[in-house]
């Protein structure tokens, strides 16, 4: 009887541990599930306001953008030119925009220093014909 009474004191210990094991792993499991749950929720926000930030990024610059005319292109290139010649570099890669905007700022500045009423200063050269014609047409 003393046998019997110490298999079934092991028996109940045994289920009881079981029991312990098995309400521990779902514990742990449920907990794991939580805390992917809230990982992938804590990463689709995050997706969410990176994008939003990135929206509200380019409508700044857009708005910007529109602000901008050729002059201030120009200047931004005639300054990008200047870091560039102060650099050690021996090439140099020069986008074919920077032609059409500096002859723009070039435009600008020789109708800023010319003569007022077409009158030719002595270092300015004649105007050519066409330039005449537009001048006198204008």
């Amino acid at each position: 009887m003393t046998r019997q009474m110490s298999a079934e004191r092991t028996r109940r210990a045994v289920v009881t541990e079981a029991e312990g094991k098995k309400q521990s792993s779902i514990t742990v499991a449920e907990g794991e599930k939580q805390a992917a749950i809230l990982t992938a929720e804590g990463e689709r926000q995050a997706a969410i306001l990176g994008a939003e930030g990135y929206s509200l990024a380019l409508t700044k610059i857009f708005e910007v953008a529109k602000t901008l005319d050729s002059n201030t292109m120009s200047l931004q290139y005639l300054d990008t030119l200047k870091q560039i010649g102060a650099s050690p570099s021996t090439k140099f890669v020069v986008p074919v925009e920077l032609a059409s905007l500096l002859s723009g700022v070039l435009g600008s500045a020789g109708r800023s220093f010319a003569a007022p009423d077409g009158e030719r200063s002595p270092d300015r050269p004649a105007a050519a014909p066409h330039e005449v014609r537009a001048r006198q047409t204008g």
